[in-house]
């Protein structure tokens, strides 16, 4: 990353957040569980039928407290969670793996086609800015990778990608949380890993090429409130990256604490 390998230490509080989501966890299956145990204690298999024949108002109303509960739950794990760990997952065998490259595919063919469009005399957009909210902001992050990269390997910078492109602005981004988890778990010698992630995202290989700061800004919008957001420790160079490019890091803003930023 930036030039070198860099230490990546884990934030302070990171335990105490992991130990807070296990017990969180915990505490969302407890009323499934206590509903289960109190139905198989207070009646026996036979008794069954005869609960919902003789008290039907009340069987019907714990069983419709329970199915939206656990409506609850999934809802939160796939919208908040499982979308996420579907896309960044780096497992190429994952049956999600399809899905993951479709988005991709489709994703990069559209922002190629904004750097590609030209009239006779200029380009069609001389100035781009990309904008991600949640898991859309990991793929304008990969979008934009990408366009660097296809930009330099295949059309020799004559797409102009990094002169053109002033703003990535990201909200409500788990990229520091999905950097941790998945983004560098790939195959090879652990000392290889980071030198191949970090080829693969030209943003973070160096600011005076691919963030120059007469032309370029990311800024990151996150709120406390917000389990999934925050700030995007792993993706600023180190202090010395910046005092000799004299580059902007990423600008971060903080929202307000209940301004969580919802969907996707």
């Amino acid at each position: 990353m930036f030039g070198g390998f860099q230490a990546l230490p884990i934030k302070v509080g990171t335990l105490l957040a992991l130990l807070s989501a296990t017990l969180g966890v915990c505490i969302a299956l407890i009323p499934a569980a206590l509903f289960s145990h109190y139905w198989k204690a207070a009646f026996s298999e036979s008794a069954r039928p005869a609960v919902f024949i003789h008290h039907p108002i009340l069987s019907l109303l714990s069983l419709a407290a329970l199915g939206l509960y656990a409506w609850a739950i999934r809802y939160f794990v796939v919208e908040y969670v499982g979308d996420v760990a579907i896309y960044v997952s780096s497992f190429k065998v994952s049956r999600f793996e399809e899905t993951r490259t479709k988005i991709q595919e489709t994703v990069f063919s559209i922002v190629r086609q904004i750097y590609s469009s030209r009239t006779a005399s200029a380009d069609t957009y001389d100035r781009v800015v990309l904008v991600g909210h949640s898991l859309g902001s990991v793929i304008a992050y990969d979008a934009l990778n990408a366009a660097i990269s296809w930009d330099l390997a295949e059309q020799d910078d004559k797409m102009g990608v990094v002169r053109r492109t002033h703003r990535l602005i990201t909200f409500g981004s788990p990229l520091d949380k999905t950097a941790f988890l998945f983004r560098t778990q790939v195959s090879g010698p652990r000392f290889l890993r980071e030198a191949l992630a970090a080829q693969k995202q030209p943003l973070i290989l160096s600011y005076p090429d691919f963030r120059p700061k007469r032309a370029f800004r990311w800024v990151n919008i996150y709120s406390r409130a917000d389990i999934i957001s925050g700030r995007l420790a792993y993706y600023r160079g180190p202090a010395r990256v910046d005092s000799a490019s004299g580059s902007h890091p990423i600008l971060e803003r903080q929202r307000a604490p209940r301004a969580a930023v919802r969907g996707h």
